[in-house]
């Protein structure tokens, strides 16, 4: 009876085991699938990465922000 017990026991770690690796599966799929081109906006790209590497264009007007004022 115990054996029996501990095969369930077991038997609902691997289930919430395969449960789990399905969600980050998914959550997996959904990241790749918002890297193709069709959902990637090359100037909304392009002006993330120039904030977060601190980069600007001659022409661009910079409007510091307060440390506490983020807008990411």
């Amino acid at each position: 009876m115990r054996a029996y017990e501990a095969r369930l026991g077991l038997k609902r770690k691997a289930i919430a085991s395969q449960k789990a690796a399905e969600d980050e599966y998914v959550l997996w799929q959904q990241r790749i699938n918002s890297l193709s081109e069709r959902a990637l906006d090359a100037d909304l790209l392009d002006e993330r990465s120039r904030a977060m590497l601190n980069l600007t264009e001659k022409n661009e007007l910079v409007i510091p922000y307060g440390k506490n004022d983020r807008l990411y």
